[in-house]
């Protein structure tokens, strides 16, 4: 079953993080500007990765993003 991100309550997801959004990430319409888009992955990524009661990796390892691909699929005010 492929379930739209968008279609999943919250409480779905085991992890959540907050950030705040500056002035500066807006363009002149109030929209999230496209780039601060992978900023905002990056701060819940590492909030994710570095979660010392789920830890994903094993000590003495490390990680690397070999690639991100975003979908954009709507706005974000």
């Amino acid at each position: 079953m492929n379930i739209a991100p968008a279609a999943l309550p919250i409480s779905a997801y085991p992890v959540k993080t907050i950030e705040k959004l500056r002035y500066a990430d807006t363009d002149r319409q109030g929209h999230i500007n496209n780039a601060v888009f992978a900023t905002l992955v990056e701060a819940g990524r590492v909030t994710f990765l570095y979660d010392p009661e789920r830890p994903l990796t094993v000590a003495g390892t490390q990680f690397v993003i070999a690639e991100l691909n975003l979908k954009f699929l709507s706005e974000l005010n």
